[in-house]
C-alpha cells in the first residue's frame, strides 16, 4: 500500500458513520413532529372544549340562544379555562357590536369555530363564534 492512498476500509467506516447520523437524524425529526402533532390535537380539543363550555353556560343562555344582556354583563370566562389563555369572539352576522373575552389573541392560538344565535329582547341575529386556546 503506498502511503499516500486512504485504505478501502476507511472510506466503509466513513460511509457507515454517515448513514448512522442520516438514520439518527430522521428518528429525532419524526419524533419531534410527532410531539407537534399530539400538542396540536390537545390544543386542537381544549378549544373545542371551551367551545362547547361556553355555549352550553346556563348563566348566558336565553332558551337555545346566547343573551346579549348575559353577555353584555359578562366580565370575564376564566371560570370555563381557568389554566389556559383563550381568545372568545362572538360576532354578530347583521346587528350589534361582537363580545371579546379573554387575554389570548386570535393569531397565536388553535381555534374552535361554530354557530349561534344571540338573543336581544326580542330580536334574535346569527352569530359567529370563535375561540382560541393557547399552551
Amino acid at each position: 500500500m503506498d502511503p499516500g492512498e486512504t485504505p478501502e476500509e476507511l472510506f466503509a467506516i466513513m460511509a457507515v458513520i454517515t448513514g448512522f447520523l442520516l438514520l439518527t437524524a430522521a428518528v429525532a425529526t419524526s419524533f419531534h413532529r410527532a410531539q407537534i402533532e399530539e400538542a396540536g390535537r390537545r390544543l386542537e380539543a381544549a378549544a373545542a372544549d371551551l367551545l362547547a363550555a361556553f355555549l352550553e353556560d346556563p348563566a348566558l343562555r336565553h332558551g337555545t340562544c346566547l343573551d346579549a344582556f348575559a353577555l353584555d354583563a359578562t366580565d370575564g370566562l376564566g371560570r370555563l379555562s381557568p389554566s389556559r389563555s383563550f381568545h372568545l369572539l362572538v360576532e354578530p352576522i347583521r346587528a350589534g357590536p361582537p363580545w371579546s373575552f379573554g387575554n389570548g389573541t386570535v393569531g397565536d392560538f388553535r381555534v374552535a369555530l361554530s354557530a349561534a344565535c344571540v338573543v336581544r329582547g326580542d330580536v334574535v341575529s346569527a352569530a359567529r363564534v370563535a375561540v382560541a386556546v393557547g399552551s
